[in-house]
């Protein structure tokens, strides 16, 4: 039933995109952060749905059909993206051999970052900044919805595993993910424009924040926590957003299980707990390999490769000081950290070039901020501005466990606030020059009386 419902869906959604080339660029994003083929079970699960659509936003561009179309700046968010996929295209080149995952994450990076970098080029409005906004959380917001659903219904039973087809594939990447969305639902709930859709983005809100304890992550449970104090204590309606806060933080306790609260409180003993000190042995591995590689590191998810990890779990007396138990050296790890997957797949090079882009992000996020202070037509823009920010905290905090270097909705948002930024220049620039005119105007009238 959901093939023959995809099939007709895309009978509506492709003749869409071909009639205007930001559908087609809407499509392709949406396509990407939902990964709908998880979804399905027959005739339509083999489609490449992202593909498809994005084919048709390349080749409308290429063909001059992009209406409304901006241009992409030498900004530092875009340079930074681009000195980044050229450093992974080089790590994934120069990385040490007998690893399979080095080209399949390669592949899935790039795909991502053609569609970051040509953002400037069809996001170049208000309503196309709301509308791919919308469109980000109609796309995972979707999966929080389901998942929130699934646990209500199974009265608290129900434990979230993941979306198999993305990279939110385990309970601890899909926690991160969803704690990312939520600021961006919050933005919605204030700013859209009728009742019925201010009601379904909290509905969204509250039925993501139950699929995150429903994944029974002690990172989850770290994001939430501080996405929800974060918003409570920076948001403009201090007693709304605590209000907020409140109920969302009692309904959840009300529907989590016996054993999510057992889980959390793990967190207490962590230097005991056997996974999380396994992280930690990671965390030295990916280390070892950066010192051994620090211009290009090991390549892609290099310490998951038995070879690699095999190699360098011996090489780990430098850190000493670090108590951890007897490695296992025949079970590679995941690197479980952003930062530390970074570093040992890219070098210190990459590392240094990722944190920038961390911190330029926030960075952008306050010049906006500092533009639209004081000005109430641009307050959406402020609030934006602070949810993406937030999103950031939440991918911050939360990746530290978890090995999302990646995350495509990463270096969405970061692109994101570089063309909300320069929006809100050009906005500024010509409020500027139209106030110099008018004060140009009123002088020679002066002049004129006199």
């Amino acid at each position: 039933m959901r093939d023959i419902a995809m099939f007709f869906a895309m009978l509506a959604l492709v003749p869409l995109a071909f009639k205007n080339s930001y559908n087609a660029y809407l499509l392709w994003g949406w396509t990407a952060l939902l990964s709908p083929v998880y979804y399905l079970f027959g005739f339509m699960q083999g489609l490449r749905y992202n593909l498809i659509f994005a084919a048709i936003a390349i080749g409308l561009w290429l063909l001059g059909k992009v209406d409304l179309k901006g241009k992409i700046s030498a900004n530092s968010s875009t340079l930074l993206l681009i000195a980044f996929m050229f450093h992974v295209s080089l790590s994934a080149l120069f990385g040490y051999d007998n690893n399979p995952w080095n080209i399949q994450v390669y592949e899935g990076f790039i795909k991502a970052m053609f569609f970051v970098l040509m953002m400037p080029i069809f996001v170049s409005t208000r309503l196309r900044i709301h509308a791919l906004v919308l469109v980000i959380c109609l796309a995972l917001g979707f999966h929080g919805v389901v998942e929130g659903l699934k646990l209500i219904s199974s009265g608290g039973a129900h434990k979230v595993r993941g979306i198999e087809t993305s990279m939110l594939s385990d309970n601890n990447h899909f926690a991160v993910g969803m704690g990312m969305v939520l600021p961006l639902l919050i933005f919605l709930m204030i700013h859209l424009k009728t009742q019925i859709a201010k009601y379904a983005a909290t509905a969204g809100l509250v039925l993501t924040v139950l699929a995150i304890v429903a994944t029974h992550s002690r990172g989850g449970f770290l994001c939430l926590s501080v996405v929800g104090l974060w918003y409570a204590f920076t948001a403009r309606r201090k007693v709304f957003s605590f209000f907020l806060l409140a109920v969302i933080s009692f309904l959840a306790f009300q529907m989590a299980p016996e054993e999510w609260f057992s889980r959390i409180e793990t967190i207490k003993t962590a230097d005991a707990d056997e996974s999380f000190m396994g992280r930690v042995i990671a965390w030295k591995v990916s280390t070892a390999v950066a010192l051994a590689n620090p211009v290009f590191g090991g390549g892609l998810h290099a310490i998951q490769a038995a070879p690699v990890w095999q190699e360098f779990i011996y090489k780990l007396d430098f850190l000493s000081f670090i108590s951890t138990p007897l490695p296992d050296a025949q079970h590679p790890r995941a690197a479980h950290s952003i930062y530390f997957e970074i570093l040992g797949d890219l070098g210190l090079v990459g590392f240094l070039i990722f944190i920038s882009i961390i911190i330029n992000g926030f960075l952008t996020a306050g010049r906006i901020r500092k533009l639209t202070a004081g000005e109430e037509n641009l307050i959406w823009a402020r609030d934006l501005a602070d949810a993406l920010r937030l999103a950031l905290v939440a991918y911050c905090i939360g990746g530290a466990g978890v090995s999302l270097g990646y995350l495509e909705l990463f270096y969405v948002i970061v692109m994101l606030l570089a063309v909300l930024h320069k929006h809100i220049q050009v906005f500024s620039d010509a409020a500027s020059k139209k106030s110099a005119q008018s004060s140009l105007s009123l002088n020679r009238k002066i002049n004129l009386d006199g």
